[in-house]
């Protein structure tokens, strides 16, 4: 587990980086249900997460959340401004 501000990533490392413009709850599980992170992420804060793959990651008040997986960005479809989904 890597929890860290922004940095540059190995190249062909499986990272998620989380951006939060405001206040956003975000858990993310690996592979095995471990759970990486489960916590509200600051405005202005930027993490990277590795984790055994998929990744099941959930983020509330998404509209201001941007994800990047393995360095291109990912779409967040949201209800409720609620974004599910699971990265490979």
């Amino acid at each position: 587990l890597a929890l860290a501000p922004s940095t540059s990533q190995a190249p062909g490392a499986a990272a998620l980086r989380i951006a939060a413009r405001g206040a956003s709850w975000v858990e993310v599980q690996d592979a095995s249900g471990r759970m990486l992170l489960s916590r509200t992420v600051q405005p202005g804060e930027a993490l990277t997460l590795d984790g055994a793959l998929p990744l099941r990651v959930k983020v509330g008040n998404a509209a201001v959340t941007e994800l990047s997986f393995r360095g291109q960005p990912v779409r967040l479809d949201t209800r409720d401004n609620v974004a599910r989904l699971e990265l490979q």
